[in-house]
């Protein structure tokens, strides 16, 4: 059974809906929120909700001018706390080449610290994860993801992009590499990382 409740407030409407289990009764309260013109119902997605909850972040970074087989890396390294990092990367490049990301790498220096922003700009709300640019690498871990972006045919020498689009957790406390190697000189290159924060 479903209940309107008559909240007074014409931004939302609250539903209450009575759940009957063999064990018990349970009651789920949804918040839908109108449009104030034609009243239809607004829904967010889980990110879109994440945004306006202060707790999405993002970061960009680009290189340009790589030489023929250069390596470009980013370390990314996640806090030991309760908190759980859910992720997408996406590695851009002007002309083709091979994109990884990959976990628990091995790394002697950090590198250059990157700013990592609250989508929310109005947000005093900061992160714990950080992000470096051209860090020290001993060992480049664990292949998570990986692919050859781009074309770089005779007929046709083009860029392209790996986009994760399904979300990693990141494991607590460990680090992670995204990692850029060009196929030809030239190549320009720019990473991106998109992540929202939940309590364990």
């Amino acid at each position: 059974m479903t209940l309107p409740i008559n909240s007074g407030d014409r931004e939302y409407n609250k539903f209450v809906e009575d759940a009957t289990t063999p064990s018990k009764t349970a009651i789920r309260v949804q918040q839908t929120y109108l449009d104030e013109q034609s009243m239809a119902p607004i829904f967010l997605d889980f990110v879109h909700h994440m945004i306006h909850g202060c707790e999405y972040y993002s970061m960009g970074d680009i290189v340009l001018d790589i030489d023929a087989a250069g390596i470009q890396n980013w370390l990314v390294t996640v806090p030991n706390t309760t908190k759980r990092y859910h992720s997408v990367i996406q590695i851009t490049a002007s002309n083709s080449g091979q994109a990884w990301f990959q976990e628990q790498p091995i790394i002697t220096a950090s590198g250059t610290p990157l700013a990592v922003l609250n989508n929310d700009r109005n947000s005093l709300n900061t992160s714990s994860l950080l992000v470096f640019r051209n860090p020290t690498v001993l060992s480049t871990g664990s292949g998570l993801v990986c692919d050859v972006i781009g074309s770089n045919s005779n007929q046709a020498r083009t860029g392209g992009a790996l986009r994760i689009t399904s979300e990693h957790i990141l494991k607590q406390g460990a680090g992670y590499l995204a990692r850029f190697i060009a196929t030809s000189a030239n190549t320009n290159v720019a990473f991106r990382l998109e992540f929202y924060e939940l309590d364990a």
